[in-house]
């Protein structure tokens, strides 16, 4: 989303960005700068002032560049500075040379401001806090008025109801597709290797999207982080091989759904109605040929307040985080040998018994402290746990089933009780019910630090103390002070 001050303007973007300092490259741009109402933009974008920071993401194995971190100022209508924005993606520009193809690059974005915070998954509104919680669910259109030397943009928000349509009268409701085929044959796939010990560690993709008669209606694109296999999630019956994952599904009638995992996080038209839920993937071979069959379920399980281990009064549930027994492993520069992120996977306990009940698996990147910027600790994570799984993107829970579906849409609260080993303590706080935007807090909680621990054990985490870790799979889109949760 925020890209283009990277790579060359020979092309238009993903749905919800426009570039005006070159001539517009898309029909598909110009209709999606009709469909928003005009008015003033809400936030400037501009990468020379204090506290900029960008860094290639560059394959280990070739050092070809295959993404990027980026951290920008953020100003207001009247050039006041009011925060920070930082990002991660991945580069989609090398796989063809289609200048309509919306999704040039994956976009993980979080947005630091005076008086709230607003959290993105490429031009959609996960969350915002404070004075911003009511664009919650909406859209996001940049305007990019530089790229070079300079990058300025120009960014405005629009409420759930203020955007483009979502509602299932789009035109496309005949021919939604609610189970389909991915495969490999014929389609993209870049394996990277970007660790101190030069091995695989994810990929980025592009597979085809088949019907039930095999025919080609879209394309899956997006990137993955693997991890060892985990028998306590195997145990309870999930799938520990799919990775740690951003997909964008882009179908050839024009809808396209937005994933974490296998959380929807976002689906345009018809697709709404998934939102939040659980899909379901089976896969039926990795090698030679990739081919997994995805089914989307509205899943509407909910639980009274206080069922299941851990649930506090209130409905809210607790879970503890350990580092021990689990598995940390840091994404390094391989020019420079620096760490710039890592991966990793912890158990969870039951903080009324100390038992275990799942896993808990992510990966991010570190970014240096900025003005406006706190000391959070945050990712994107996945939860397998024993009575249901939630998925967390920027420290939004994006999409649960079992007793964890009544805290989709709501922020976690983490408090660090230990960096040395690790050992933190999350709240699951359910959104108001008084309004389905509400992430359930007035204002963004920040992580909490022990102060009798202050080192990193070098294993499993990092120090806090100087920025965010913004995960997902992701490139996902996370800070160098915070730990490898």
């Amino acid at each position: 989303m925020l890209f283009a001050m990277r790579k060359p303007s020979s092309y238009g973007s993903g749905p919800g960005k426009i570039s005006t300092s070159a001539p517009l490259a898309t029909s598909a741009a110009l209709l999606a700068l009709l469909s928003y109402p005009v008015r003033g933009y809400d936030f400037l974008i501009n990468d020379t002032a204090p506290g900029g920071y960008y860094t290639d993401i560059l394959d280990g194995g070739t050092n070809e560049v295959i993404g990027g971190l980026y951290q920008d100022a953020v100003f207001d209508s009247t050039g006041e500075r009011i925060g920070t924005n930082r990002g991660c993606a991945y580069y989609f520009d090398d796989v063809d040379g289609d200048p309509e193809w919306p999704w040039k690059y994956n976009v993980n974005e979080y947005m630091f401001l005076d008086g709230g915070d607003c959290i993105y998954l490429e031009t959609y509104i996960v969350a915002c806090t404070g004075k911003y919680e009511r664009y919650t669910g909406g859209t996001l259109r940049e305007v990019v008025i530089s790229e070079d030397p300079n990058f300025v943009s120009e960014l405005t928000l629009y409420e759930r109801d203020d955007g483009p349509t979502t509602a299932d009268d789009s035109g496309n409701g005949d021919a939604v597709m609610t189970a389909f085929r991915v495969t490999s044959p014929g389609a993209y796939y870049y394996s990277m290797i970007a660790d101190q010990n030069n091995s695989e560690i994810g990929s980025k993709f592009q597979d085809l999207i088949l019907d039930s008669s095999g025919n080609a209606v879209g394309v899956n694109q997006g990137f993955a982080y693997y991890f060892p296999n985990d028998t306590f999630i195997n145990n309870l019956g999930y799938s520990s091989d799919t990775g740690n994952e951003n997909r964008i599904f882009q179908f050839d009638n024009g809808e396209y759904i937005l994933a974490i995992d296998d959380a929807i996080v976002y689906g345009s038209g018809p697709y709404q109605k998934f939102q939040g839920s659980i899909f379901l993937e089976e896969s039926i071979s990795t090698s030679p040929i990739y081919v997994s069959d995805i089914t989307l379920v509205v899943d509407d399980e909910t639980v009274a307040a206080g069922a299941g281990a851990g649930d506090a009064s209130g409905g809210d549930a607790m879970l503890n985080v350990i580092s021990e027994g689990g598995f940390h492993e840091a994404i390094t520069d391989p020019e420079t040998g620096y760490e710039i992120g890592a991966r990793f996977q912890n158990p969870v306990l039951d903080p009324s018994t100390g038992e275990r009940i799942g896993t808990n698996q992510g990966s991010g990147f570190y970014f240096p402290p900025a003005p406006y910027t706190r000391d959070v600790q945050y990712g994107n994570r996945h939860f397998f746990l024993k009575e249901g799984t939630f998925i967390i993107y920027n420290g939004v829970v994006v999409g649960a089933n079992g007793i964890y579906k009544k805290y989709v849409g709501g922020i976690i609260q983490e408090t660090v009780n230990s960096m040395t080993p690790y050992n933190s303590t999350i709240l699951l706080v359910e959104p108001s019910a008084k309004d389905a935007n509400s992430t359930g807090v007035g204002k963004e909680p920040q992580a909490e630090v022990d102060g009798s621990s202050a080192n990193s054990n070098g294993g499993s985490h990092r120090q806090l103390g100087h920025g965010l870790l913004i995960i997902s799979q992701t490139f996902l889109v996370l800070f160098l002070g915070i730990a490898a949760l």
